[in-house]
Order: C-alpha cells, then sequence, then structure tokens
C-alpha cells in the first residue's frame, strides 16, 4: 500500500518559470526508511538558476519534507544550459517504493 500523498497546488507568481535544457542531471536518492515503509509521493520544486547554469537555490512546492531534502539534494547538483538571464526552473518528482524515483511533467 502506498502511503504517501501527492500535493495539490496553485502557484502564483511564477509565470516566470523557464525551461532551459539541463546538460547535467542527478537523480534523488530514496531515503531508505521510507521506502521500507513504503511511504512514497510526489515533491514538486523550483530551482532558482544563475546565468552559468548552476542552481542557486531550491524551492520547495510541496510534497513530503524527507522527501523533498532528497530531491533538492539532488537538483542542487543539476547545471543547465547558460543562459543570459537567472532563470526559475521547476521539476516535480515522483517517489514510489516499487520504482526508482523519476522526474514527472
Amino acid at each position: 500500500m502506498l502511503l504517501g500523498f501527492i500535493v495539490l497546488f496553485s502557484v502564483h507568481g511564477y509565470s516566470q518559470v523557464a525551461q532551459r535544457n539541463i546538460v547535467h542531471q542527478v537523480m534523488p536518492e530514496y531515503p531508505v526508511l521510507l521506502k521500507s515503509k513504503g511511504i512514497g509521493g510526489i515533491v514538486r520544486l523550483v530551482a532558482v538558476v544563475n546565468p552559468s547554469g548552476s542552481v542557486a537555490k531550491i524551492e520547495t512546492l510541496g510534497g513530503n519534507p524527507i522527501l523533498a531534502s532528497a530531491a533538492g539534494n539532488a537538483v542542487k547538483q543539476w547545471k543547465y544550459k547558460p543562459s543570459p538571464i537567472e532563470t526559475r526552473e521547476a521539476a516535480s518528482f515522483r517517489f514510489d517504493p516499487i520504482q526508482p524515483p523519476h522526474t514527472i511533467n
């Protein structure tokens, strides 16, 4: 039985979310305790990406706090294609005890 939860949300003020190409992507590690207890869910984040393509900051929009921490730690390692301006990039992950964590749209 999946004991995680899905957070539905409405994001206001995020019309500036861009879609820069990811050139290096690290997937989150599923916290062993949560996976062993069958706890999963969806985590939604926004990464603030500086012009060089490095992630400067992570904002959690929803999801289990422990899973969000794992997802945030992975996204902090992502590298994006350089851009003339700082952008905000959305990322969502599904944690399922049966499958490895993966990104969702």
